[in-house]
């Protein structure tokens, strides 16, 4: 076991030498998480001064969100054809090293714990910043958050291992998850039914009763949770302790399960993990081994231009032949998030913070990097600054259908004028480049050291500093006495694209070689 110890504290310790390896990197790491804890330290401290009441039924709406989110990445993990649970170079270690059973068993259980914590800590992370708006942040409340996202998180992938393991013994047993996910997913779906309006209360009210119905508190582990949550902000300690208490026996249980697995799963396992490690190699080319089966139609017609602008010709063609502009995340996002607002009655400047949260989200550099790491990019006679804006293009148009799909239907369900529309897409069409042209400037400081968490991360921040000038400029604006919104928003348009091309002119160097991998 302390070869196992010893091979996890030295990928840890390689993880974090690789975020300092460079003093760019080591200081702009340093500096984003110091920005969110001050920012986590500052919601609590000054909680006193919010004009929003902690209630239970805010909590219990974003605590559900937060198990339906949970959830349905469990149902997603379970369902796929093909799994693996160990690297490539895991595998090799642990199951053809002098290791017992329950020792290889123990290392991936350790693994599980890490995994879970991380995305628990992004998780709350994320959901303390959606609740600051409707609750008053405290210390217990954002622990607890912490242990209850950790202990969701570690029961989904604890429960998928064990049902990876079982199945790799006895291949009949994959019905046993089957037959799991139907009786939980059944019973919320009754829990869900039960609720309905049938005395004509409407979707609004079957929700509201759905989200606070007290049956949910026996769905295992996510009601428990929940129920935890409630009984700490309604200060009934009794319904905390029960469902923190309730929620470790159960992954004490699922632990206990994978440790005393039995049967022949090494050989399996091993052909699993090369095959996800290959997956992951591919991903991190930005070479999808889904994009080389990606249903495409025919075009009739194709032109190209020179230069640079080959590059948008070609990226153009591609779009028009996969005909893929938004992902169904997103869409989903905005169906959530437009549900939200129209649920709570908070209106349209409430949603249009929403749509900035999917615009964030949905502005990164794959297709961009994707690009950079092919070497005849560098061969086109064109400036570095042209060849890049170019690569821009279909990233900026996704960031136009993104909104374009979350205003379209506000008119009919949150009862908005195309006078507020207008200005509302000129505002996010600015802050859609703004954080494009960021997420340049984080792949330049971090080249091949940059992971979609580091890079989400040090965006948020650098996002928050470049926005300084838009704020600045429709504040002033909005003094002037007579000038409509679309004017101020035109305005604000042009601040964001000139700091956008001022980000863009830093990323420049990207295209000075392969300067992406020049490490």
């Amino acid at each position: 076991m302390n070869a196992l110890s010893y091979l996890f504290f030295v990928k840890l310790k390689a993880q974090l030498r690789r975020l300092f390896s460079k003093p760019t990197s080591a200081i702009v790491t340093l500096l984003v998480v110091g920005f969110f804890g001050f920012s986590i330290y500052s919601a609590v401290q000054n909680r006193e001064m919010m004009s929003a009441m902690m209630n239970v039924q805010s909590v219990q709406g974003w605590m559900m969100l937060f198990c339906g989110y949970v959830l349905f990445l469990m149902t997603i993990m379970i369902l796929q054809k093909r799994s693996a649970i160990v690297t490539r170079d895991d595998a090799q270690f642990i199951f053809a090293g002098p290791l017992t059973r329950k020792q290889t068993l123990a290392y991936l259980l350790i693994e599980t714990v890490e995994g879970s914590l991380i995305y628990a800590l992004i998780a709350v992370a994320y959901i303390l910043m959606m609740m600051s708006s409707t609750v008053i942040l405290t210390v217990p409340l954002v622990l607890s958050l912490i242990l209850s996202s950790l202990l969701m998180f570690y029961f989904a992938f604890a429960l998928f291992t064990w049902f990876y393991f079982l199945e790799l013994v006895k291949p009949r047993a994959k019905w046993l998850k089957y037959g799991f996910l139907a009786v939980l997913l059944g019973f919320i779906g009754l829990i869900a039914i039960r609720n309905v309006g049938f005395d004509g209360g409407g979707i609004q009210s079957t929700i509201t009763r759905f989200v606070a119905d007290p049956l949910f508190n026996w769905v295992p582990v996510f009601g428990w949770c929940k129920m935890a949550l409630i009984g700490l902000v309604s200060q009934d300690m009794t319904a905390c302790l029960i469902g923190f208490a309730a929620t470790f026996l159960v992954c004490a249980g699922i632990t206990a399960l994978i440790l005393n697995v039995k049967g022949d799963f090494y050989e399996q396992a091993i052909m699993d993990a090369e095959w996800i490690s290959e997956l992951r190699q591919n991903a991190r080319a930005r070479r999808s081994s889904g994009g080389t089966n990606e249903k495409v139609v025919s075009v009739k017609q194709a032109r190209f231009g020179s230069g640079a602008t080959a590059l948008v010709s070609k990226n153009l063609l591609i779009l028009r032949k996969t005909r893929r502009l938004l992902s169904l995340q997103e869409v989903l996002l905005i169906a959530i998030y437009l549900g939200i607002v129209w649920m709570n009655g908070q209106g349209f400047g409430f949603y249009q913070f929403f749509v900035l949260i999917v615009l964030f989200t949905s502005a990164t550099t794959d297709r961009i990097a994707q690009d950079l790491r092919v070497f005849y990019l560098y061969l086109i006679p064109d400036r570095p600054l042209k060849k890049l804006a170019a690569l821009m293009v279909p990233s900026m148009l996704h960031i136009v259908a993104v909104v374009f799909a979350s205003l379209v239907f506000c008119p009919f369900v949150l009862g908005c004028s195309w006078t507020e529309i207008i200005p509302a897409a000129l505002m996010m069409t600015g802050f859609g480049w703004l954080f494009l042209s960021a997420s340049l400037v984080c792949l330049r400081l971090m080249k091949s050291r940059s992971t979609p968490l580091m890079e989400q991360m040090i965006k948020m921040v650098f996002c928050l500093v470049l926005a300084i000038p838009y704020g600045i400029t429709v504040v002033a604006l909005m003094f002037v006495p007579g000038l409509p919104a679309l004017a101020v928003q035109l305005a604000g348009l042009a601040v964001n694209g000139l700091v956008g091309l001022a980000c863009l002119a830093l990323a420049t160097p990207l295209l000075s070689g392969n300067n992406l991998m020049a490490d």
